[in-house]
């Protein structure tokens, strides 16, 4: 079951603030159960997220992140949880897709929120990077390709996530997709 909400499904108004809480900070998915690594709990809040059922957290953020010497991730927008049942087992290796979920269904959720924002424009060469980093490859590699520095080729990389709104780089690639300036064939090679 996947829910995407500002806050969890529960009653108790403290374990909703346990759970926004590292996903505040976070830039990458969570267990629900390694709360425990972003800050201590009193033996109340610790038995409330035991009885929580089993679940990942995928953080939203709507904005670039170009201080990481803060304590709190900027742009934070929402959190998307995954519920499995309770004693079911975490399938891990479908986390990275539920990290590319967790980013649709929030643009989705955006969407029938009216808060869209407008299109990106992304210049060619932004465009041209996006590609061959939605191709898994690096600002080096990517540098080689086409002819510039590794500098620049994060530049234009940290450019188009600014102009999308998004934080990271798969953030950038599944709204590349969902608004139509990335094809699969260019991800996947002509076919």
């Amino acid at each position: 079951m996947m829910i995407c909400v500002k806050t969890p499904p529960f009653s108790n108004g403290r374990l909703s603030q346990l759970y926004l809480f590292p996903a505040s900070r976070s830039l990458s998915p969570f267990l629900w159960s390694d709360i425990l690594r972003f800050m201590t709990l009193a033996p109340a809040d610790t038995r409330a997220l035991e009885s929580a059922p089993p679940g990942l957290a995928v953080p939203i953020h709507a904005a670039s992140f170009h201080m990481p010497w803060l304590t709190e991730a900027s742009g934070f927008a929402a959190c998307c949880s995954f519920l499995m049942r309770k004693g079911g087992a975490l399938p891990v290796e479908s986390f990275a897709a539920a990290h590319y979920i967790a980013t649709l269904a929030h643009d989705a959720v955006r969407r029938v929120d009216r808060v869209q924002p407008a299109l990106a424009r992304l210049t060619p060469r932004q465009r041209n990077c996006m590609v061959l980093a939605a191709q898994g490859k690096s600002d080096w590699e990517i540098g080689k390709l086409l002819g510039i520095s590794e500098t620049t080729v994060h530049k234009h990389i940290e450019d188009a996530k600014r102009r999308f709104g998004v934080s990271t780089r798969i953030q950038l690639v599944v709204r590349g997709l969902a608004e139509a300036r990335l094809r699969f064939t260019d991800i996947l090679g002509k076919s």
